[in-house]
């Protein structure tokens, strides 16, 4: 059989299923929301990959919510999916505390690339919550001084006077940061021997998950068993040396390797390997989207920018030359966590945020079946006049006191499963935005440089510009 032919078949079978199924779904689920489920399989999924690279993530959500309310159905990467808008659907995705109703839901891509991490799996709770712990804001207390070592390195090798891409600087200046936080790599060999691959993984977590030769999907694969091979050598290696230096740091990793589970069990090389992965996308890719974001806010908004960088320099007039940061220092940069929040507001990490229902649920008079999607676009949210009066206007000082509304704002998700790694996103970003903003001046090159979501929102051409030593 032709590879041709082969494909027509696929899709004529696809096409009877997708109708049969269709029809008695609607006959079984008669109260389900208005909306179009694509093609059969991939739904909408590709037009909803188009608007993540269109410079307008949020188009999607917003063009589908104006034609079919604020509850609607459609499909993506193969999952039927129900759109619902704030305050009152995410109030009911966030406000489930013990997941009778709804539980995290993560992207295809994401399952069949980790599937053994503690965030994927929900049978890995004990796991989870000492991964949790370790991005605590205690746990990141011993990072600071250790973080800003680094990144002085790192800044060190940044050109001045000419065009930098910014973006690809910071994205290596964090992976080192992680590295050393989670495997304990002091290494600059051994850290760009684990970057190469992770960029693989990284492009193929939003793609149609079908792994053939070719597609996005098919070289992550790649990329995740390269990276796997590598840590696994670091885990034996590891495991020799903490048999004869067992005082060694806490670093994720010897975490990992001295947990047991309550049957006394440890973890396998797998498990250990996926989850270290999967923090290494997450806890590199939101960082240094929050913190490449902030920076070109600060450009288009220069009082913002002046204000942060008296703040900065204040906190550097106390210390010696190439002094590190220690955590009291942190404590007084209160404004520049503010400007990320806003920052945050206005550029998103992520265009949604997704949960997954458990049974069949009601909500606004609709019927979510069991199995299916919840998703609450991010960015249509944040930029509601209802929730934030002059939505478009950048002003740090929404985040003073109280701060807004945990349904209408949720960069991070919400609930009880809100993302755990807020407090190691907010180290990151403070300790580096302290040292390039009393290192450098900086002009912005491109200032209508477009975003794209890949997989989180970043600066589409790597945030051009020039920097001035002050």
């Amino acid at each position: 059989m032709s590879q041709a032919l082969f494909f027509v078949l696929l899709f004529v079978i696809s096409v009877i299923w997708f109708t049969f199924t269709n029809r008695n779904r609607k006959r079984k689920h008669a109260s389900l929301p208005p909306g179009n489920m694509g093609l059969p399989f991939i739904g909408e999924t590709l037009p909803f990959l188009r608007s993540l690279v269109s410079n307008q993530p949020w188009e999607f959500f917003r063009v589908r919510e104006a034609k079919y309310g604020k509850v609607y159905k459609t499909r993506l990467f193969g999952m039927p999916v129900v759109v619902v808008s704030p305050p009152v659907g995410t109030r009911f995705m966030f406000a489930d505390t013990n997941h009778t109703l709804i539980t995290k839901s993560w992207p295809v891509p994401v399952i069949k690339l980790f599937p053994e991490s503690a965030f994927v799996r929900p049978d890995a709770s004990g796991s989870r919550q000492l991964i949790t712990s370790f991005l605590g804001p205690e746990c990141m207390k011993r990072y600071v001084t250790s973080t800003s070592v680094i990144v002085q390195k790192h800044l060190d090798s940044w050109p001045t006077g000419e065009l930098v891409r910014v973006y690809p600087l910071i994205k290596r200046c964090l992976f080192s940061i992680v590295c050393n936080m989670y495997l304990g790599l002091t290494d600059e060999k051994e850290v760009m021997e684990l970057m190469e691959p992770f960029e693989k993984v990284i492009h193929g977590i939003i793609s149609i998950p079908v792994n053939l030769p070719g597609t996005a999907f098919h070289r992550a694969k790649l990329g995740q068993k390269e990276i796997c091979n590598i840590l696994e050598k670091h885990i034996a290696k590891r495991r020799i040396n903490s048999q004869l230096s067992p005082a060694r740091d806490q670093d994720l990793l010897s975490m990992l390797l001295s947990t047991r589970s309550k049957e006394g069990t440890a973890m396998t090389d797998n498990e250990i390997t996926h989850n270290i992965l999967g923090l290494l996308v997450s806890g590199h890719e939101l960082s240094a989207s929050s913190i490449s974001m902030t920076i070109k806010s600060l450009v288009e908004n220069q009082t913002v920018y002046k204000e942060m960088k008296r703040v900065h320099c204040e906190i550097g007039s106390f210390k010696r030359p190439r002094e590190p940061l220690e955590p009291l220092d942190l404590k007084q940069m209160k404004y520049s966590w503010r400007v990320v929040q806003e920052s945050l507001r206005l550029r998103p990490t992520a265009p949604a945020v997704a949960r997954k229902t458990l049974t069949d649920v009601e909500l606004e008079g609709y019927t979510i079946p069991k199995g299916w999607q919840m998703f609450s676009a991010v960015y249509n949210s944040h930029t509601t006049p209802e929730f934030f009066p002059d939505p478009l206007k950048f002003d740090p000082s929404r985040f003073e006191r109280a701060g807004p509304n945990p349904y209408t704002y949720f960069p991070f998700g919400g609930g009880p499963r809100i993302c755990g790694g807020i407090e190691q996103v907010k180290m990151h970003s403070l300790v580096i935005l302290h040292h390039i903003t009393t290192r450098f001046d900086w002009t912005l090159m491109e200032p209508d440089e477009p975003i794209k979501i890949s997989p989180v929102a970043v600066p589409a051409h790597g945030l051009p510009l020039e920097l001035r030593l002050v």
